[in-house]
């Protein structure tokens, strides 16, 4: 059996490393000028948590035309292509100024707006771009998911624990490995829910 999902202990050298893709990230869009705010993301964020070595990083956009696909071809995960950008100028902009850094367009990748991008190295995938609108839904839950785990470490660590529990029994298929995490995100996110609206962010 291939093993597809591999989480790893925390590295250190993630921030490092994510400050420095955002600063090849600025460097390729400054032209485009489409990007407000750039903030990372997901578990490699959270220092101590366990992750896939994977940078996830947020783009954030406050036009919603750079976000709209409706000409586009969906993606098919069975062909495993890049889609070919469609739409507003700097929608197709933006997509082939990620392109010249290596990311591979994957539309909205069934979350609805928001843009997915993923870049390898060799046979490993690592890095994720999401484009989302600055100040919408999964602009707020994915910053508030990360706030969250930042200052409730023991949440953090048994997040993490879950994780490389699961990565064992389900390292063969992400679609397994994301379901079998679900329950225990959706009572994370309740309760960063309550922590926010308690005033505690």
């Amino acid at each position: 059996m291939t093993t597809i999902v591999e989480v790893v202990p925390y590295n250190p050298r993630w921030p490092r490393a994510f400050e420095e893709e955002r600063c090849r990230l600025l460097a390729m869009l400054a032209p485009v000028d489409v990007i407000d705010l750039i903030e990372h993301i997901g578990s490699t964020a959270v220092p101590g948590l366990a992750a896939k070595p994977v940078l996830d990083i947020l783009l954030g956009v406050s036009n919603p035309a750079i976000l709209d696909v409706s000409r586009e071809e969906p993606w098919n995960p069975e062909l495993d292509k890049a889609i070919e950008p469609a739409g507003h100028p700097l929608h197709v902009q933006l997509v082939r100024a990620l392109a010249r850094l290596g990311y591979v367009y994957r539309g909205e990748a069934s979350v609805q707006g928001r843009l997915f991008f993923r870049k390898d190295s060799g046979l490993a995938r690592t890095h994720h771009i999401h484009v989302a609108l600055v100040g919408g839904e999964f602009w707020k839950d994915h910053l508030l998911f990360r706030d969250y785990l930042r200052a409730h470490p023991d949440w953090a660590k048994a997040y993490g624990e879950l994780k490389r529990k699961m990565a064992m029994e389900h390292g063969h298929s992400r679609l397994a490995y994301t379901d079998a995490k679900d329950p225990l995100i959706q009572e994370l996110m309740s309760r960063a829910q309550a922590w926010r609206d308690r005033g505690q962010i």
